[in-house]
């Protein structure tokens, strides 16, 4: 038996707004696997949760055989000090990486880093084969440091939908530690702030995911290519509607508190015939809520009432943008003549079937225009007035692997990572490409800090920034800078603000 840490990605308090802290599934998923098919153990450790102190102090005293760090592209900063001092403390322990932050960026981690091994694509059959003690260069799906070189040893073999199957009904949830992070997530958001992000119940959520990956290939996106760089011919792989339904069951005996179940996938509505199946299975099933992500482009009438019967309460959908333009440089594929208007219907739809959408939006895309801008902050106010959700990200985040990446160059706002011996700098973001642009960009969000602490003094709140103004403060913040009347996204502040004002009040008298 070996003695084996997995690391999740270590976020360091750096929840955005909104966002909540939850268990790295993946790194629980390869426990489980390792656990059921072989005699080794598996620690898991969560910064986040547990502590730095007590990463430290595990690796000094326990003399782990194997360190595994699951690695994302916005942690990665994080992550990589944590490698160096993983080594630092446990010279002779193999240090391993995987995921998306890994694969994509293998060569300077690999030469830069104290990391030995890098993982490609699934991990759970490379990491058995790991610990296994099987010769690395005759486990397909790594790069390996030899001699100050970088070793390929191949592609894998594509995971079938029976391993898939396998692979996903054997996750332990007995294992993972929900109500640690629940009550941690308890101190963060209050019951008002819930309310206003229309989240009542959603803090005791449980994260399945029933696909492989979203095949849909949008150019700003890494995880759509992240099995295909293992495996070159990865074909979407998902669970029947009773599979999930047996997850949901198993996740709820196990954790009773649970309230909600997060379909994690990227595109989760992709296939109605299942979504139908499954809301049959989930009716049986009763005081759990659910959501989910999906494209505006797979939804219907009929879809979102047979959702709704199912206790279906929020959808988070990847508009990304409503100028048409910009989604065709997205590679969105949205399957109509005119995306802007189908996403503005969908999304008023989903209101009025009673269930709460949430556009994910990027205003400052890098081959936006000043039109493009003003054409996502008329449509966002319009839908948020509705009774929308929003969540706008002002820039394109850098991930490793995305397609456009490749095919274009860009400037980008750098990350310099300094370890003892190296400095490692990477991109972070991505700029407009005009100049004109990218100087609006950084104006608005310097002002939006301004802007959201008066509202915040002018409202007297207090705790954490309710999630709306987050984005309707940058969006006053460029109408600011451009002259543009900002009376509308006043009074929508003012609406959303106020509304919440009453909820605290009301509970302060209650209590």
């Amino acid at each position: 038996m070996k003695k084996i840490l997995l690391v999740g990605p270590f976020k360091n308090s750096e929840l955005r707004i909104g966002q909540y802290l939850c268990p790295p599934i993946g790194i629980y998923r390869i426990k489980s696997y390792i656990e059921q098919n072989s005699k080794n153990k598996v620690d898991i450790i969560d910064l986040d949760i547990d502590g730095k102190s007590y990463f430290l102090d595990s690796i000094k005293n326990k003399d782990y055989d194997i360190i595994g760090f699951s690695l994302l592209q916005p942690t990665l900063k994080n992550d990589l000090i944590l490698i160096h001092e993983a080594k630092e403390i446990s010279p002779k322990s193999l240090l391993v990486a995987g995921g998306q932050g890994a694969a994509f960026n293998h060569e300077v981690l690999l030469k830069k880093t104290q990391l030995d091994v890098i993982v490609r694509g699934f991990g759970e059959l490379t990491f058995l084969d790991i610990v296994s003690d099987k010769p690395l260069e005759t486990i397909k799906g790594l790069y390996i440091k030899k001699d100050e070189k970088i070793v390929d040893t191949g592609n894998t073999n594509p995971y079938t939908s029976k391993l898939f199957r396998e692979i996903s009904l054997s996750f332990d949830f007995s294992k993972v530690p929900y109500e640690r992070y629940w009550r941690f997530m308890e101190n963060i958001y209050s019951e008002e702030h819930l309310r206003i992000m229309k989240n009542e119940d959603f803090l005791y959520t449980i994260r399945i995911m029933t696909s492989s990956h979203c095949p849909q290939k949008c150019s700003f996106c890494s995880s759509t290519n992240f099995l295909d760089d293992a495996s070159q011919c990865q074909k979407r792989l998902f669970l029947d509607a009773k599979d999930i339904a047996l997850m949901v069951k198993k996740a709820i005996e196990n954790h009773p508190e649970c309230r909600a179940v997060y379909f994690n996938d990227d595109d989760f509505l992709f296939d109605k015939a299942r979504i139908l199946e499954l809301c049959k299975e989930l009716g049986s099933i009763k005081g759990i809520s659910y959501f989910c992500l999906s494209r505006i482009d797979h939804i219907d009438e009929g879809i979102l009432s047979v959702l709704k019967s199912a206790n279906f309460k929020f959808i988070i959908y990847g508009v990304e943008s409503f100028s048409n333009k910009i989604l065709s440089h997205m590679n969105k594929n949205i399957l109509c003549n005119n995306p802007r208007e189908l996403s503005k219907i969908v999304i008023k739809k989903t209101i009025d079937r009673g269930i709460t959408p949430l556009m994910n939006i990027i205003l400052f895309y890098p081959s936006s225009d000043i039109k493009d801008i003003i054409e996502n902050i008329e449509n966002c106010i319009d839908l948020v007035e509705y009774g929308a959700r929003l969540t706008v990200y002002p820039y394109i985040e850098f991930y490793a692997g995305a397609s456009m990446f490749k095919d274009e160059k860009f400037d980008y706002i750098k990350e310099k990572i300094n370890l003892k011996d190296a400095i490692i700098e990477l991109p972070n973001l991505v700029v407009p490409k005009q100049e004109k642009i990218n100087i609006l960009a950084y104006e608005a969000i310097r002002i939006r800090e301004n802007i959201i602490k008066d509202t915040l003094k002018k409202y007297d709140w207090k705790g954490v920034i309710p999630h709306p103004l987050y984005g309707l403060s940058l969006f006053l913040a460029v109408y600011r800078i451009l002259g543009i009347d900002e009376s509308r996204i006043d009074q929508t502040i003012e609406k959303v603000m106020t509304q919440e004002a009453r909820i605290t009040q009301k509970m302060e008298v209650e209590l």
